[in-house]
């Protein structure tokens, strides 16, 4: 089928010494194995993650209202007007009809009310503030006074959440519940 002149023309062509000499460089370079470019790409993940959390405040980012030691939500609490809870609040101020409460709060939180005022308590129980527009700093003891509120419906607003108490000044109930 073939001579043996076009074998020995076959086996005589050559690449150019340029290309060879390329290939051969190809070949003998090292070649960086998958489990290489794996622990790299977990490395760059650790070091982006520690970066991202190392220069986040780890502060809560939320605000609560709780009320005998149990979150104030949906459901409808009944409250004391506070006279027995004032001695065990330890407040050195004591006001009368007030409601114990404690915030949860992070730094510049707005705390309202529609009637009545808040007293704000540090953690020696020092009268702290008083009023119905305040600006929390941390969390913080207070206590609503409601003592001359007649019947009806207020509200207490912690940052973006909103509470409300509907007084009975008739029979002497309270009812505080998240809206």
């Amino acid at each position: 089928m073939f001579d043996n002149a076009q074998k020995n023309e076959y086996c005589a062509i050559k690449a150019p010494e340029r290309l060879k000499k390329r290939i051969e460089n190809t070949l003998n370079r090292p070649r960086i194995e998958p489990r290489v470019w794996s622990t790299l790409a977990a490395c760059i993940a650790l070091v982006t993650a520690i970066s991202v959390f190392a220069f986040r405040p780890f502060a809560p980012k939320t605000v609560s209202l709780s009320y005998g030691g149990k979150a104030v939500t949906g459901e409808r609490v009944s409250v004391s007007d506070g006279k027995e809870a004032a001695v065990a609040f330890g407040a050195k101020t004591i006001v009368p009809h007030g409601i114990p409460l404690y915030v949860q709060a992070v730094k510049d939180t707005k705390l309202s009310v529609s009637g009545g005022k808040v007293h704000v308590f540090d953690q020696e129980g020092e009268l702290v503030s008083v009023g119905t527009d305040l600006t929390l700093d941390s969390s913080a003891e207070i206590r609503w006074d409601v003592s001359d509120l007649p019947t009806g419906s207020y509200t207490f607003s912690l940052g973006t959440e909103v509470y409300e108490v509907r007084i009975d000044a008739e029979n002497g109930t309270m009812i505080i519940y998240k809206k």
